[in-house]
């Protein structure tokens, strides 16, 4: 939920499995909606945990192993944040 773009990410490099345009993975919509014929036809708001779970369990497997996948990359991300706030903290003593 926190990271969509990257969860997007692994599932295309990882299981060639391409997130539609019109689902929200955090971008502005200008970004999101593309002209797509699909994507006028489909909901225009449809967030990325809800199309996963539309999927079944084949696209809620693939979501798992992709979440697995980018692990290490969201650590470090989540290590970043926390230093960044640290030295916020240092900056202001």
């Amino acid at each position: 939920r926190r990271y969509p773009r990257i969860m997007c990410h692994s599932l295309l490099t990882d299981f060639d499995i391409e997130v539609p345009a019109h689902v929200n993975t955090g971008g502005s919509l200008e970004e999101e909606i593309k002209e797509d014929s699909n994507a006028k036809s489909m909901p225009e708001n449809l967030s990325l945990e809800q199309w996963i779970l539309d999927g079944g369990v084949g696209r809620l497997s693939s979501a798992i192993l992709a979440a697995q996948s980018c692990h290490e990359d969201i650590i470090e991300l989540q290590k970043n944040e926390r230093q960044k706030l640290l030295d916020a903290y240092s900056e202001r003593d």
